[in-house]
């Protein structure tokens, strides 16, 4: 899929339109191949404070809808969606993240939308299938209204290859702040000017 394809599969004209939680569901679940470089077309026109939020909206809404003893698999999506939100966030500082957002939304969908591993026994028939991890939350999705209940086997999903995003100290500040280290002197030190603290 170009980049022309994918705006019309996302339903939008320019990458500022890319805004709401069904934008980032529709990437996220489609299961038509990506190029590379027409992702990263949209990534650099997307404001990246934006698409940190729909990351982290919607992943945060796929652990809502998990089994309550699948802690393994909350886990690893809790980490993929900081380590997406967070290489979103650099975005704005560095272009080489850039790349790497592509990349790690890349294999985020294969594995999500992609791949058949989770699999699937019904409850009442004992019946088994394997779907992807998106085809497994939809169902228990509806296994809340009603529908068909499910066991399910998520073992198979829980290897998924990440290189962990590590926040920088200033980042955890919250702002653009410098400091020295004098900043951190002590009035027991010899070296401590009172005056220059006051």
């Amino acid at each position: 899929m170009n980049y022309d394809e994918l705006m019309r599969m996302l339903d939008i004209e320019e990458p500022e339109h890319f805004l709401y939680f069904e934008n980032m569901a529709d990437l996220l679940e489609s299961e038509e191949q990506i190029d590379k470089e027409a992702l990263c077309k949209l990534i650099r026109g997307v404001d990246k404070d934006v698409i940190s939020e729909l990351i982290e909206d919607y992943i945060d809404d796929v652990i809502e809808n998990l089994p309550s003893e699948e802690a393994d698999l909350y886990t690893l999506l809790d980490t993929i969606k900081r380590s997406l939100s967070g290489t979103a966030g650099q975005c704005v500082r560095d272009e080489g993240a850039v790349a790497v957002l592509a990349d790690e939304l890349l294999r985020f969908r294969k594995w999500y939308s992609g791949e058949k591993d989770v699999r699937c026994t019904e409850k009442d028939e004992r019946l088994q299938r394997n779907v992807t991890v998106a085809e497994a939350v939809a169902l228990y999705r509806l296994e809340k209204i009603g529908e068909k209940e499910y066991e399910y086997d998520f073992n198979d999903v829980l290897d998924y290859p990440l290189d962990e995003y590590i926040v920088g100290f200033s980042e955890l500040l919250g702002a653009e702040y410098e400091f020295d280290e004098d900043d951190f002197m002590h009035e027991e030190d010899p070296d401590y000017d009172s005056e220059k603290y006051e």
